[in-house]
């Protein structure tokens, strides 16, 4: 009769018999609440069966709500082909409303195939762009750097936007 279990009765946790680990018993995703509380009980295997008092567990859901937000566009900036690298082309502002870290941590990166990122950089913390090399090498008179910005979510949420750089090459 020295044998304990657990018992749980929920709808999305289910507990370990023998060990009492609170399992998830099926997504949260589509459910708005944030803080689940909990009923568990210990039962012995004796005749009769012995029940503990109740013992409340609050589970707290961290959620990433929100998507980042990018501000201020459109975004463009006209350059001479004899712009140094290091120069400053535009920085990119985004919010993202989710109130705790990670979810309103954000990140920028330059996606994309074209030559843009062989051009460009941008600082992932606060997204300024600068030019990474010398523009008189390639023939290009734009380039559209598509840029995105991502939460610290798993999986991240993002959002994107297109940078035009028209170049003068005083042909």
């Amino acid at each position: 009769h020295n044998q304990v279990q657990y018992e749980l009765d929920n709808a999305y946790f289910s507990i370990g018999a023998r060990d009492g680990v609170i399992s998830l018993k099926r997504s949260l995703l589509g459910d708005p609440t944030d803080t689940y509380r909990l009923t568990v009980y210990a039962v012995d295997g004796g005749s009769p069966v012995l029940r503990s008092r109740p013992n409340d567990v609050e589970i707290f859901v961290m959620r990433n709500r929100y998507s980042p937000e990018i501000e201020g566009e459109p975004y463009s900036k006209a350059l001479l082909q004899s712009v140094a690298p290091g120069s400053d082309v535009v920085t990119i502002s985004a919010i993202d409303r989710d109130e705790r870290e990670p979810f309103n941590r954000l990140q920028y990166e330059i996606i994309g195939e074209d030559a843009a990122g062989a051009y460009f950089r941008i600082d992932a913390t606060n997204g300024r762009i600068t030019v990474s090399n010398n523009l008189e090498t390639d023939a290009s008179r734009e380039y559209q750097i598509r840029v995105r910005v991502s939460d610290g979510g798993t999986p991240p949420r993002t959002d994107t936007t297109l940078v035009t750089v028209p170049v003068n090459r005083n042909l």
